[in-house]
């Protein structure tokens, strides 16, 4: 999911919740993917390009691009890949070139807890759902966050941070009986 908004107009709290890091997605170079500013005001958007959808060995795959950070000296290109098995979502990241840094962030609902485990990450609910994640390519942490679901509302949450460890990462979420 992504973080929401509580608020509107032009303050540091609203650039915060408009910015790439508020949402499930990378971010390089410590910038947003499009440029933001005022409160509703948008230039040099990110653009989605070469998106996919397919199927292959029973699973669905679903990959797309997008230019926002090409703007940026390095010219990055940032794709996306998800691939969806039976009880399986693997999550793949990757940005042309070299020498930036990345953060991918993952940001979790109020009620999912995320603790440290043998597997990586373990995630779970007051229902007692769990998910397991794991994370090829980069360092995993858990960081605080905020959820903001509808205006004016801002509930505490955590989020789930990926630095890569060069310009690719995979993250395995896997619940039930899935085998990695």
């Amino acid at each position: 999911m992504n973080s929401g908004t509580s608020v509107y107009g032009t303050g540091p709290e609203r650039q915060r919740q408009r910015a790439t890091a508020a949402h499930s997605t990378v971010e390089l170079a410590g910038q947003s993917s499009s440029e933001m500013w005022s409160g509703f005001r948008v230039a040099r958007r990110a653009r989605p390009r070469d998106l996919e959808c397919f199927t292959e060995d029973e699973a669905l795959i679903i990959r797309c691009s997008h230019d926002g950070y090409t703007r940026l000296p390095s010219k990055h290109i940032v794709t996306r890949t998800w691939e969806f098995r039976k009880n399986r979502m693997d999550v793949r990241d990757w940005f042309s070139g070299r020498g930036v840094s990345a953060l991918a962030h993952f940001h979790l609902h109020p009620d999912i807890t995320a603790v440290f485990s043998k597997e990586g990450v373990h995630l779970s609910d007051k229902e007692d759902i769990d998910v397991y994640v794991e994370c090829d390519g980069g360092h995993i942490s858990i960081a605080e966050g905020t959820y903001h679901p509808e205006f004016g509302v801002s509930l505490k949450n955590k989020k789930i941070e990926i630095a890569p460890s060069d310009e690719y990462m995979s993250m395995i979420f896997y619940w039930g009986s899935a085998n990695i």
